[in-house]
């Protein structure tokens, strides 16, 4: 919203309006609007104008997790971190003119593991309503009946469960296994709506 407080009676103007996926963070960079949000439980940042017109969409590596940093409207970058199920977090560096990203820092991890990229799967409840759910593996894994499969998941407290990179997830995948998150009612990946859901109590079975 903007409004003119050099008025004698402000008034509200809406400037970006409201989208269907759950907004987390906005900051002002360089004349622009960047809006963080959840799409599915993973983060899509979107670029506004002062119309409050999709001015394009930041490239991100994969299905992650973002924080964007305090912007500074006089600046044409900012910096944001990221990371996902097999990425530790990084530092990435935007370019607001060209609309481009690049790596700025990233630790060092002595690790040579080739992973999936997540999918993203769809479970129904009792009453039919969407869980998206992530699963990764290692690359060229064929998973079958024996294969072992850690599960994870939290819905409660308005507390959203995106992808974020951990060690003890990370061994697991290694030594063969599935990982899998779904994204249970109760949380915030879908709004005030999707927390108040969690206390219904439903049980969802998840399928493909």
């Amino acid at each position: 919203m903007s409004v003119d407080v050099a008025k004698a009676k402000p008034t509200f103007v809406e400037v970006v309006p409201e989208q269907a996926e759950t907004l987390k963070q906005v900051e002002r960079v360089g004349g622009k609007f960047l809006a963080s949000y959840l799409k599915d439980a993973h983060a899509e940042v979107r670029v506004f104008n002062d119309a409050g017109a999709a001015a394009g969409v930041v490239q991100l590596p994969g299905l992650g997790t973002v924080w964007l940093t305090d912007g500074d409207d006089a600046r044409a970058e900012t910096f944001f971190s990221y990371e996902s199920f097999h990425e530790p977090r990084r530092v990435l560096r935007y370019d607001i003119a060209h609309n481009s990203s690049q790596v700025f820092r990233e630790p060092r991890v002595k690790f040579s593991l080739t992973l999936t990229r997540p999918r993203k799967f769809s479970s129904r409840a009792k009453t039919a309503r969407r869980i998206p759910m992530f699963v990764t593996h290692k690359k060229g894994l064929k998973a079958g009946p024996d294969t072992r499969c850690l599960l994870y998941g939290y819905g409660g407290f308005d507390i959203s469960i995106t992808p974020s990179f951990g060690v003890g997830n990370l061994t697991w995948l290694e030594l063969g296994g599935v990982l899998a998150v779904p994204n249970l009612r109760g949380g915030g990946e879908y709004g005030e709506s999707w927390h108040e859901a969690g206390k219904e109590g439903e049980q969802a079975k998840c399928v493909r």
